[in-house]
């Protein structure tokens, strides 16, 4: 059921012998917005399923060295591969982050120089845009807060360290979603006193 609602708040849930785990994937920028998947996990002793919404992915790298059997993927475990998988995805969320700061950028200098309607327009697609990667950022964090805190046998303590680092990623990727918040904002007042200042 959860792997069938698309909308799904991504989450972790331990089941014993088996662990879910839903996200929001980032696979670009497509006719200049963000495109979105949910991907769901269930994770068990020795087998790994993933479902995803679309044939287009980000996992093609790590695909191809599956492979050909290069680099340490296929020589550990499922819950390896899981961390391959999850880390992936966070990393595409800085390339979203990094679409976010050009089109602010170039929105900014807009403002500057001749502040209109259609900058007003931008101002608010970016903000509605940038809710959205924080409502599907924040709630991977937790999961991977509490997938770290949980005693399941199915994480092992080899893998533990990397997962820590894909949850310190996470950390990051909101702090720089709040810098963005705050740039928006003081856009946004910009165009205000500059519209204000030209009545």
């Amino acid at each position: 059921e959860d792997v069938m609602n698309l909308n799904h708040r991504p989450k972790f849930e331990d089941f014993g012998t088996y662990i879910f785990f839903t996200s929001r994937m980032f696979n670009g920028v497509k006719n200049g917005e963000l495109d979105y998947e949910q991907v769901s996990f269930v994770l068990g002793k020795n087998y790994l399923i993933s479902f995803q919404e679309k044939p287009q992915d980000v996992f093609n790298v790590l695909r191809d060295r599956l492979t050909s059997g290069a680099g340490s993927t296929r020589k550990k475990g499922s819950d390896y591969l899981f961390y391959r998988l999850i880390d992936t995805i966070v990393d595409y969320y800085y390339f979203a982050i990094e679409h976010f700061a050009e089109e602010l950028e170039a929105l900014e200098e807009e403002v500057m120089n001749e502040p209109n309607n259609e900058s007003l327009v931008k101002l608010q697609s970016l903000k509605k845009e940038l809710v959205y990667l924080r409502r599907s950022v924040l709630p991977v964090r937790e999961s991977l807060s509490a997938l770290l805190r949980s005693e399941s046998t199915l994480i092992h303590p080899e893998t533990r360290p990397f997962l820590q680092d894909v949850y310190d990623h996470t950390i990051h990727v909101v702090e720089s979603i709040e810098s963005n918040r705050d740039l928006l904002s003081s856009i946004k007042d910009l165009h205000i006193n500059a519209l204000s200042n030209r009545m």
